[in-house]
């Protein structure tokens, strides 16, 4: 539903937000997939709430769009992998193996792109942990399937961006920032968030802030995930290296479960197949336990064992 608003609203200087919602709501809750929702009279409160939760998530979309030179490309929704042919497949000996995946938006600005996938979840991206665990490939082969493609642009990031509904009123919340990796250019950032170019500025589109004097603050952000074109590439080739390796291992027989352990948080919590997967510590089973990596360097020197 998100999406289909933002793309009527992208090229709109103004319209009235609330029909808009209303009237895409209906278009979209009249299909037959749906009509099971509208049929049961309690979800009457439901559909209130979740018309309300679209108005805030798009506020602060059309917000981005006001204060950023990026912009969703033309048939930038929901891209589905089989339009990057060979560019979304690696070989494992003789075998092709095709990718599938859909990406939520693509966005562009000037030469340079951006992957935005939408969470509904608390997903963040704060460091390379989960990327090397294989939690967090997947906005990273998004990233790569989409440049391999294209390369007449250049990448500027790839973001998740939160549209859970966390009830809160003001339209321009921190709760709808942007958390990702992103290429380390000033004019990068200014494409991100065109405001920064001011002193004593915390963006409210990406983890960003400047100082009294204009420059930028060491933060997280600006200190770990913002890369060059080198450590871009390196976790580009990471991730495909990665699904190779588990390809290969699981052709090779490796299906025992082996569920990953992140400070003390275990797939299994969330895993709706933990009733039949037969994973039991108490037998002598164990989860895979991670050690934090806090940037690229780490990350290279763990996997390929390269300083």
């Amino acid at each position: 539903i998100v999406p289909q608003i933002v793309e009527q609203i992208k090229n709109k200087t103004s319209c009235d937000l609330a029909e808009l919602i209303n009237i895409t709501f209906d278009k979209v809750l009249s299909k037959k997939e749906y009509a099971y929702i509208i049929q049961n009279p309690f979800n009457s409160i439901n559909i209130v709430a979740l018309k309300e939760e679209s108005y805030r998530i798009v506020q602060n979309l059309i917000y981005q769009f006001k204060n950023s030179k990026f912009l969703p490309i033309e048939d930038g929704y929901e891209i589905p992998f089989y339009k990057f042919g060979a560019n979304a497949s690696f070989k494992v000996g003789d075998k092709v193996i095709k990718l599938k995946g859909i990406i939520d938006r693509v966005d562009r600005a000037d030469s340079s792109f951006r992957i935005i996938d939408y969470k509904t979840g608390s997903d963040k991206f704060t460091d390379f942990t989960e990327l090397f665990s294989g939690k967090k490939i997947q906005l990273i082969v998004y990233l790569d399937v989409f440049a391999k493609s294209n390369t007449e642009l250049k990448p500027a990031g790839a973001f998740y961006l939160p549209i859970k509904n966390n009830f809160v009123l003001d339209s321009d919340s921190e709760t709808y920032m942007l958390t990702g990796i992103l290429e380390n250019s000033v004019e990068n950032y200014l494409n991100m968030d065109v405001n920064l170019d001011k002193s004593s500025y915390a963006s409210k589109i990406i983890d960003l802030k400047t100082k009294k004097n204009g420059s930028f603050s060491l933060n997280n952000t600006y200190k770990n995930l913002c890369l060059n074109e080198e450590q871009m590439s390196v976790i580009r080739k990471f991730a495909y290296d990665l699904m190779q390796k588990a390809v290969c291992e699981i052709a090779e027989g490796a299906i025992q479960p082996f569920p990953l352990e992140i400070t003390n948080r275990k797939s299994c919590e969330f895993c709706k197949f933990r009733g039949i997967c037969l994973f039991d510590e108490s037998f002598s089973n164990k989860t895979r336990k991670v050690d934090k990596v806090t940037s690229v360097d780490e990350l290279k020197n763990k996997f390929y064992g390269e300083n």
